[in-house]
């Protein structure tokens, strides 16, 4: 766990709700790309785990709209890491 040193109350507050808006931020981009990933697994009918694979081995081609699957997945697990991330940050005094 990391933590963030802050004198004094105040401080501490407002640093402590700078860290909950960036979650929350990150949790409604992470719901938005999750969106986005269940259209592209709708529109080619096969989810997004599988597609990634078969995309890292090289058997789905350079699709311009695959390009873009690829990235929202990346995006994604980018997101996941940065909350990871941020659960690990305490604020003491």
């Amino acid at each position: 766990m990391e933590k963030i040193k802050v004198t004094g109350k105040n401080k501490k507050n407002l640093v402590k709700n700078i860290l909950l808006r960036e979650r929350a931020i990150i949790i409604n981009s992470m719901k938005a790309t999750e969106e986005v990933l269940r259209n592209y697994e709708t529109k080619n009918g096969m989810k997004s785990s599988k597609f990634y694979k078969k995309y890292l081995n090289g058997e789905m081609g350079d699709a311009e709209d695959f390009m873009l699957w690829a990235a929202q997945i990346q995006s994604l697990e980018r997101l996941k890491s940065d909350i990871n991330d941020l659960d690990g940050v305490k604020v003491v005094d």
